[in-house]
């Protein structure tokens, strides 16, 4: 019995250890940082979809999405021209006021232009797995 407790004492001292490895303090605020998704290179931004999923950015200028902590791995398609150029590429993705009405998606990007590498932003209808009616606007 009196190895039975030092074991159940082992146990209950690591589980507070355990518990802190996944929480990180900074100067004001504790955080724990929780893996959702794998898969994905240089995510960049998210909007959360009606429906739950996650629209993603990537800077390498691929959309993706993730439903219930999987990764699609066939990127979105439609998507503008993307320039990757040193902190540049494909950057926010948010979602329309009436999204649930309209499904608009506006990106954020990189893209080359006469005078060089510049933002741009972008809307388009996201239907299906791709989005239409690309337009930048500026």
């Amino acid at each position: 019995m009196r190895g039975m407790n030092r074991l159940l004492l082992a146990v209950l001292c690591s589980l507070p250890l355990a518990l802190a490895a996944q929480t990180y303090r900074s100067d004001e605020h504790l955080f724990r940082i929780v893996k959702v998704v794998e898969g994905l290179e240089q995510p960049w931004s998210l909007a959360f979809l009606p429906d739950g999923r996650m629209l993603v950015t990537e800077k390498a200028g691929r959309l993706r999405t993730v439903s219930q902590g999987k990764l699609d791995p066939k990127p979105v398609e439609g998507v503008p021209q993307v320039t990757v150029h040193g902190q540049g590429g494909l950057h926010d993705v948010a979602l329309h006021p009436d999204f649930s009405k309209n499904s608009l998606v506006y990106l954020a990007f990189a893209a080359r232009g006469d005078d060089g590498v510049g933002t741009e932003l972008a809307r388009g209808r996201f239907v299906g797995h791709r989005l239409e009616d690309v337009q930048v606007l500026f």
